[in-house]
């Protein structure tokens, strides 16, 4: 009983109480931000955005990365998802926004 007291209280007193992995995720997010867009993707990540954004083909990128191509589709996705981008042409926008496409793109 205490701790829902507690719990109501807390708005009138000032203080949140958030569940655990609330803020643990809230945590890894600040940590996300602070650190830049390098922490959004890997560095090997950021080479296929910029292959991408040179013109190179998707088998051409899986090729040279080691992967099949529909493994390579897979991880792209991933990626793409990683930007918050639903398509491969929304990725790039947010990659470019993030300054992760300046090697490539001159």
């Amino acid at each position: 009983m205490e701790v829902l007291v507690t719990a109501l209280d807390a708005p009138t007193n000032d203080v949140s109480i958030l569940p655990r992995g609330s803020v643990e995720e809230l945590a890894t997010r600040s940590a996300e931000d602070v650190h830049g867009p390098e922490s959004v993707l890997t560095s090997e990540e950021v080479g296929w955005m910029q292959a991408l954004a040179a013109g190179k083909r998707v088998h051409e990128i899986a090729e040279a990365a080691g992967f099949a191509e529909r493994s390579m589709f897979r991880r792209l996705y991933r990626v793409y998802s990683a930007l918050g981008a639903g398509t491969r042409t929304e990725a790039l926008l947010a990659a470019e926004r993030l300054g992760l496409l300046r090697d490539s793109l001159g």
